[in-house]
């Protein structure tokens, strides 16, 4: 039987055991029948898919993720201000950790660098503004988490943004630079900083040593702290200023070996997260290495193979390939940021979980999309049922691992029913559907060859191999738990030859339009 590849490798032996069991006494009980998949495949019966296989409990190996963004930056959710006494710390966290178990919560990704300083015990970077006035750490939040969370099977993953210096406005350079701690940081290293038009400093990912500082950051994390994951969020370029221009022209004469000057960036940013990947990795290869990228990848332009969207690009703007990263085996997960609602008209909901989805089928990334639950405190507070709506949408994608929740006041707050969606959305348990040995590599149900059709589209359904990614003419399928398909394809005039491909094999259906 196959088991989903989750984030914990402890208890694996068991777990099989444990799986096997319940799926061999599942099948002699029930028959199962895929309810949803009989929805959208309207033409010939096919033998049923095997029995699911639910998830296992908190800490096992193919856990769901239910998750939560704790962000420290501006003091939003840890800790509520500066120069709090150990006590004051530890009851804050301790009441994060009872409104994540209270909220059926199992991993916690917790921002311990908000920008050059450190929410943990470091000899690279100060210590964060946000903890402490003076500069001085009087109680390490990170370790306290980590051995808290644990004790309660939680999961506790350490949230890096690896180029942000500062984000607070100067006027100028100078400025920005003395206004950072002057014993560790970047305040020792100017010439590795760029001020942005934004008013802010930032690292320059040109320069090599900046590569070699950002995986020393997650190193020494890893090696000090028993952390189940390091995860970036989607701040690497800064995002666009209007009539600003990054100012890595001397690093780019230097090193950017006659490439395009857009190539080049996405490559160290490419060479960065392979080298966070990498040092992780040898430390501890148990430790999950995750980015939460902005959640456009490219807008299609008919030829990239981007999403039905009309966003800033995560590619173009910020300089983030995150495809790239999926396909080399760079990260564990992606958790794209998909912060907009089903009816968003340059960037809609279900668009984006498709697109992702369809685009990490085939990789070893697992698809951990961030949902905005923070939203529910502002504009979609009138909008009920949208988080349950996407999270049903979510689980259903075959590439799905898990969620993570950016709004952690909301949740905690029930904000205009948010929780109450939540759990509504996750009183089923997530199933996982094996592959069927009753199925060809693909298996068409609809149409079949030689129909033909008046309308302008036509919608192409049926079963592939859920160990290996599906294609319609070279474009990426976006598939069902299990393997399910239903893609609508237009039709031109006359005969229309459409071929899937999945795990070397394929089939063609021929239709016509009138």
């Amino acid at each position: 039987y196959h088991i989903i590849k989750g984030f914990f490798n402890s208890r694996k032996e068991s777990l099989m055991k444990r799986i096997c069991a319940a799926l061999a006494a599942f099948m002699m009980i029930f028959t199962v029948s895929c309810a949803h998949e009989a929805e959208q495949i309207t033409s010939d019966a096919l033998p049923p898919p095997l029995p699911a296989v639910s998830v296992s409990a908190v800490g096992e190996l193919s856990e769901e993720v239910r998750g939560a963004w704790i962000a420290s930056v501006y003091n939003i959710n840890y800790p509520s201000r500066p120069d709090l006494t150990a006590d004051e710390l530890k009851s804050e966290f301790d009441a994060i950790l009872e409104n994540a178990l209270r909220l059926g919560l199992n991993t916690l990704f917790f921002q311990v660098r908000p920008c050059d300083d450190a929410l943990y015990s470091s000899e690279l970077f100060p210590v964060s503004s946000y903890l402490s006035s003076d500069g001085k750490i009087q109680f390490d939040p990170l370790a306290y988490a980590v051995s808290e969370c644990h004790s309660k099977g939680i999961a506790l993953h350490a949230w890096v943004n690896p180029l942000r210096v500062s984000v607070k406005k100067s006027d100028s350079r100078e400025a920005a630079l003395s206004a950072l701690p002057q014993d560790k940081g970047a305040a020792l290293s100017p010439e590795l900083l760029v001020f942005y038009g934004d008013g802010k400093l930032y690292y320059n990912a040109g320069v090599p040593e900046v590569c070699e500082l950002v995986k020393k950051c997650v190193t020494e994390i890893v090696e000090n702290y028993d952390v189940d994951g390091i995860v970036f969020d989607d701040y690497f370029y800064p995002y666009p200023t209007y009539g600003a221009e990054f100012d890595d022209a001397d690093a780019y004469a230097k090193y950017g070996n006659g490439a395009e000057r857009d190539d080049w960036r996405r490559e160290n940013i490419n060479m960065i997260i392979k080298a966070c990947h990498d040092g992780i990795k040898a430390i501890r290869s148990n430790c999950k290495f995750g980015v939460a990228p902005f959640g456009i990848w490219q807008n299609d332009n008919g030829s990239n193979k981007g999403s039905e969207t009309s966003g800033l690009e995560g590619y173009s703007s910020l300089y983030c390939d995150a495809l790239a990263w999926a396909r080399e085996g760079y990260v564990d997960y992606l958790s794209p940021q998909l912060y907009w609602e089903f009816e968003s008209a340059s960037a809609p909901f279900g668009k984006l979980c498709e697109w992702w989805n369809a685009s990490l089928d085939g990789t070893e990334c697992d698809f951990i999309p961030s949902l905005a639950s923070y939203r529910y405190d502002e504009d979609w507070s009138e909008r009920s049922g949208e988080m349950q709506n996407q999270l049903r949408a979510s689980r259903r994608m075959i590439t799905y691992r898990g969620a993570v929740f950016y709004g952690f006041a909301a949740l905690c707050a029930n904000s205009s029913g948010i929780s109450d969606e939540v759990n509504s959305a996750y009183k089923s348990e997530y199933l996982y559907y094996p592959a069927s040995p009753y199925i060809d590599k693909i298996s068409v149900s609809y149409p079949k060859n030689g129909m033909t059709f008046s309308a302008d589209s036509v919608t192409v359904s049926g079963y592939s191999d859920p160990e290996n990614a599906l294609t319609l003419d070279g474009k990426a399928v976006s598939r069902e738990n299990g393997g399910a398909f239903s893609v609508n394809v237009p039709l031109i005039k006359g005969e229309n030859k459409l071929t899937l491909s999945c795990g070397g094999y394929e089939i063609s259906v021929t239709v016509y339009g009138e």
